[in-house]
């Protein structure tokens, strides 16, 4: 069942909330630059991430989907988010 605002995580959302919760300076950041493998982001960053992920998605993100090529860059977070909209 896909919920009212399944379709509210959009890339300029996860860049301003990287920006306002963990500070990052964003001007630079393309869909394609990597945040967790180039020390742009650190373990706590991610906890932010996957709990700013779920709220926007209404869903709750399976910790075995936790992996590197799922959230290291915004567009592999929109690609991991996408199937899982409203579920």
């Amino acid at each position: 069942m896909k919920a009212d605002n399944s379709m509210s995580l959009t890339p300029e959302k996860i860049l301003n909330h990287l920006k306002d919760k963990v500070g990052l300076d964003i001007t630079t950041i393309k869909p394609d630059t990597a945040l967790f493998t180039s020390n742009l982001l650190d373990s706590f960053s991610l906890v932010e991430l996957i709990l700013f992920v779920e709220e926007e998605m209404n869903s709750k993100i399976d910790p075995e989907d936790v992996r590197i090529e799922n959230f290291d860059t915004v567009e592999q977070i929109m690609q991991f988010a996408s199937p899982r909209k409203g579920t």
